[in-house]
């Protein structure tokens, strides 16, 4: 129902004016920095590589050299974990990728999360190239379980009109990002030097405990860290994670502990040059260039 609001607020009210309410909450985020969660949030891979391949991704899905997907049995081990720390009282589940329709148990995946998580938000972000491709499972599954489907919206050709009806016909709720105009992008600058200020990168950070994710058992407050791996192991590169960048879900003594933790900076954040991120780039598909992440 929340979705459904913003989506009439869209239409009925001014874009202009929209957009300054934006503004005021993200320089309002960047007075206070990010606030402790009172639930929950977190995103999850279930293929670390992409059939689409973003210049820049701040999932590093095109350098992901070997496909690597989501294994069904960790995920539930994790979900009985988090449940069994939470109450499983969660906000909420964003699958994600890479591409996540890329995993052949998007099903399995899906109705576990419904399982332990009966009242959390779970929405599939995607870029819709999948889509009409997706068995009638795939749609029951995600109409039963209120399911939401995010389709990014890049300069690519997609059949929108069979994918609404596909939703229509299974009473599935499509939802179009608009993060990106389809022809901009968002792109990330790391300082290899790790000499950024991580106090202040994390108080200006528009992922920072915001886009939460889980990965092999641990919570990571963004992304980048999460999934650097692959930038180091494409480029020769040494952004170092330790101990203290992440939070391991079975390590953790309780869920207070887990929301404490994410709401602080880590030591990785004194790589990101984040006042030299650009959010007017041109969007495209990656060469896999060392620029497109680090600072030349």
């Amino acid at each position: 129902m929340r979705q459904y609001t913003k989506e009439v607020i869209k239409k009925i009210i001014p874009e202009y004016i929209l957009q300054v309410r934006r503004n005021y909450l993200a320089n309002k985020r960047h007075r206070e920095g990010p606030k402790r969660r009172k639930l929950l949030k977190f995103e999850m891979h279930l293929a670390d590589h992409c059939n689409l391949n973003c210049k820049g991704c701040n999932h590093f899905s095109p350098l992901v050299v070997k496909e690597k997907f989501l294994d069904a049995g960790i995920f539930k081990k994790d979900c009985e974990r988090i449940a069994g720390l939470s109450g499983g009282l969660l906000e909420g589940i964003r699958f994600m990728g890479g591409e996540l329709l890329l995993h052949k148990n998007v099903v399995d995946i899906l109705n576990t999360g419904r399982k332990y998580f009966p009242k959390a938000t779970l929405d599939i972000v995607t870029n819709g190239i999948l889509l009409p491709k997706q068995p009638k499972e795939f749609w029951e599954t995600c109409g039963k379980n209120g399911i939401h489907i995010h389709i990014s919206k890049y300069p690519i050709k997609i059949n929108n009109d069979e994918i609404d009806g596909l939703a229509r016909q299974y009473n599935v709720k499509i939802l179009r990002l608009s993060a990106n105009t389809g022809l901009q992008w968002h792109e990330m600058k790391l300082d290899v030097k790790g000499g950024q200020n991580m106090e202040e990168n994390f108080r200006l950070c528009p992922q920072a405990n915001n886009c939460i994710n889980l990965y092999e058992g641990k919570l990571y407050t963004c992304p980048t860290i999460a999934y650097i791996q692959y930038l180091n192991e494409y480029h020769g590169e040494n952004f170092v994670v330790t101990e203290e960048d992440y939070i391991d879900i079975y390590k953790a003594r309780s869920m207070d502990e887990i929301l404490d933790f994410l709401c602080k900076p880590v030591q990785f954040c004194r790589y990101c040059d984040i006042k030299k991120w650009n959010a007017t780039v041109e969007w495209g598909v990656s060469k896999k260039e060392r620029k497109e992440w680090i600072e030349e």
